[in-house]
């Protein structure tokens, strides 16, 4: 059942305002916003369901609302005209393409829980799990993760610091187009290396008190890149971190007994939701006007629709895509499936253009490249960029069509991308890595999930792991 009973009477209230918002809308085509804001409000409730295992659904229409709809909320709530540079048509195509996705991506995710393509094999989990049995059959993967985690944090820790102290220095911008580490390459891929060892750990360990080092250490990593600016990187890491939380609590429930965290610290991080959304947007502001700049400012309620308006901007590319259609040069691969070519083109030793340059803009197959190049030249040679969007992909390559079948597709790996005490580890590592990207598809490119997790340097050292965990092994036998 995709709702509970006991859940009708919100169910209900958010029947009634979309039952309003479309009498609204027969008013003014401006309040269709209202439309799109139920129909997410819907997919958020879904997607919250206690009694249901939909992680990924939720925070990926959490995303979605910040990335398409944070702007035009606000511009609908302050009595703007909603995308009032566009004609009628764009603003119009615009807001159906959101209302299709937000339904085809429900409807992925209903599909996802009620039919396979494998049926034959169901992941069966255990109740309760033997903490000694479980350690000597993970015990020496444990040992080297642990090894190979706090060699490579050191590095990840300093090129951040590195980066941090250029873009004081120098400004944001400069840092695509501009910064040289300090650090030799090796050690530099080294420590992106982190991310993937301290997803391994979490699907792994089974101790409160081993795990609690590594946790403290990545969420102080996660802190320290808000300094360059990227906020996206902190973002991204604590919605990782919030789903790897829950898969170990409930892990060591069925082992040891413990707990990493109780109802208390959800109702903390509650609260304390609109104090990161004012620093992010404080972080936000000393990037564009630079850390010599004094912030002012502005009072909670200020910084909060400020940042959802900033935030919600992705929406305008979206809008850009639809306009600019016939302009945009033909791509090699169709946009949608760019990160993949790009990625295979990469590994094979193809010709790897570099990002902000030219060549990049023309032959890089990348929409975010090619459009911003049209409405606004020169962006991207500067450093800057506007990032991308799945929908305005999915729009270019295939039109409507393409928004339906492509959003039901994502709806369903939505539904799927889940961490099973039935897989093994370093399979729920890479899963838990790819769910820290879909999330982020909004603002990027419809299979960035894919291309960044399963990149090489990941997929070396985790066999790099397995493989000296079964070398250990077969030397205790002899």
């Amino acid at each position: 059942m995709l709702i509970s009973r006991n859940r009708f009477p919100i169910l209900c209230f958010i029947l009634l305002a979309f039952t309003t918002s479309i009498l609204l809308t027969m008013q003014s085509t401006n309040n269709a916003v209202s439309i799109v804001l139920s129909m997410l409000m819907f997919n958020i409730f879904v997607g919250s369901a206690p009694e249901k295992r939909r992680d990924v659904f939720f925070f990926f229409n959490l995303t979605f609302f910040t990335f398409l709809v944070g702007l035009i909320l606000v511009d609908w709530i302050n009595g703007q005209t909603v995308l009032g540079k566009y004609t009628e048509e764009i603003r119009s195509s615009t807001i159906m393409a959101l209302c299709v996705s937000l339904i085809c991506i429900l409807m992925g995710q209903f599909l996802s829980e009620n039919f396979s393509f494998r049926r034959n094999k169901v992941l069966v989990e255990e109740e309760q799990i033997d903490v000694d049995e479980y350690l000597r059959k993970y015990g020496n993967i444990l040992k080297i993760t642990y090894i190979v985690f706090y060699i490579t944090f050191p590095f990840s820790f300093l090129d951040t610091l590195d980066r941090a102290s250029y873009v004081i220095d120098n400004s944001y911008t400069a840092l695509y187009v501009a910064f040289q580490s300090k650090m030799p390459y090796i050690l530099v891929k080294l420590g992106e290396l982190n991310t993937i060892v301290f997803a391994l750990l979490c699907c792994t360990e089974i101790r409160k008190e081993k795990i609690q080092l590594p946790c403290v250490l990545f969420l102080v990593f996660s802190v320290l890149s808000l300094a360059i600016g990227k906020r996206n990187v902190f973002v991204l890491n604590i919605i990782m971190f919030i789903v790897a939380m829950r898969y170990m609590n409930n892990k060591m429930r069925k082992s040891t007994g413990d707990v990493l965290y109780t109802n208390r610290i959800i109702w903390i991080a509650a609260v304390a939701l609109p104090i990161m959304i004012v620093v992010l947007e404080m972080i936000g502001n000393t990037r564009d006007l630079g850390y010599s700049r004094a912030y002012s400012s502005q009072g909670m309620l200020n910084s909060i629709e400020s940042f959802f308006y900033k935030q919600g901007g992705q929406i305008t590319f979206l809008s850009d895509t639809i306009q600019q259609k016939p302009v945009i040069d033909k791509p090699l691969v169709p946009f949608t499936f760019s990160s993949v070519y790009n990625y295979f083109r990469n590994l094979f030793g193809l010709t790897n253009y570099k990002m902000y340059t030219l060549d990049y803009i023309k032959y890089g197959n990348y929409l975010g490249a090619s459009l911003t190049q049209i409405v606004s030249p020169g962006t991207i040679l500067s450093g800057k960029g506007s990032g991308c969007c799945y929908i305005a992909e999915l729009y270019y390559d295939w039109g409507f069509a393409g928004i339906v079948i492509g959003g039901i597709v994502l709806g369903y790996i939505l539904g799927r991308l889940k961490i099973s005490d039935a897989r093994e580890p370093w399979f729920n590592a890479f899963i838990l890595l790819m769910i820290r990207w879909i999330v982020y598809i909004p603002r990027s490119s419809y299979l960035d999930w894919i291309s960044y997790p399963l990149n090489i340097w990941n997929i070396v050292i985790v066999i790099a792991i397995v493989m000296a965990d079964r070398v250990i092994k077969r030397r205790a036998l002899r």
